[in-house]
């Protein structure tokens, strides 16, 4: 994009989060991702809602699939102050959280997701998932943000039964797009199904996958025009001035 407008004006923010799902994305984008004012907003979601759907006590803030950390803090209270400034310390208090307190560093769906039985409603709270995004939307028609939506591409090993999950769950992304009149990219269709080219996994990029993925959002802004009023009011502003 900084090639095609010639400028060195355009800033790429962030905000992705391992495991994390749309309602995450919702509250990150509501508390973090306005502090820094964006005129255009990416959103890309898929596998790790599917991954929360399905339970028989689904709750709309997902906390029916997660659960707060159980960190030892009243004993760390009783631990002078100056301890947690040694590197020795550090390592041992690692070893402990990790043999005793069963708490790993970074391995975030380990010490948040908690297992549970779903039923066989695969895709109960798909209504969430809906809800989600258009409230994002909401926040960005409100705020005068462009906002960009995507459907999830994966695999063609994808099992069959969370493909077709996920097929349903882009229906739903496109039909958001639609009904806020955001920019839709299809990155399932424009990004081909070949596992080990484009996919290290069912649904994590190669190299060659995210250069994929990246060029097709960047064609789709530029198509849309949406970055040109931007660069129009400054050329306006440099014209008043």
């Amino acid at each position: 994009m900084r090639t095609h407008y010639k400028t060195d004006k355009i800033e790429v923010l962030n905000f992705g989060v391992s495991w994390a799902f749309s309602a995450y994305s919702l509250v990150n984008f509501e508390l973090r991702g306005l502090d820094f004012d964006p005129d255009l907003v990416i959103v890309y979601h898929g596998i790790n809602d599917l991954a929360r759907l399905g339970y028989p006590d689904f709750r709309g803030d997902y906390t029916q699939s997660t659960k707060d950390l159980d960190y030892p803090y009243k004993l760390l209270q009783k631990i002078p102050a100056g301890l947690f400034r040694s590197y020795v310390f550090s390592v041992f208090s690692g070893l402990i959280a990790k043999n005793v307190f069963n708490i790993t560093q970074g391995d975030l769906s380990k010490n948040v997701f908690v297992d549970s039985v779903k039923s066989r409603n695969k895709l109960a709270g798909i209504s969430i998932y809906k809800r989600n995004l258009s409230n994002i939307g909401h926040i960005c028609n409100g705020r005068g943000i462009d906002l960009v939506l995507a459907s999830f591409a994966f695999c063609s090993l994808t099992h069959p039964k969370a493909a077709r999950a996920l097929s349903i769950m882009n229906s739903i992304v496109k039909s958001v797009a639609e009904e806020g009149n955001f920019i839709f990219v299809d990155q399932r269709k424009l990004i081909p199904p070949e596992c080990g080219k484009y996919f290290a996994d069912n649904w994590h990029f190669t190299n060659e996958g995210t250069a994929r993925m990246a060029n097709n959002f960047a064609e789709a802004i530029i198509k849309s025009g949406t970055i040109d009023k931007y660069f129009n009011k400054q050329n306006e502003s440099r014209r008043l001035n």
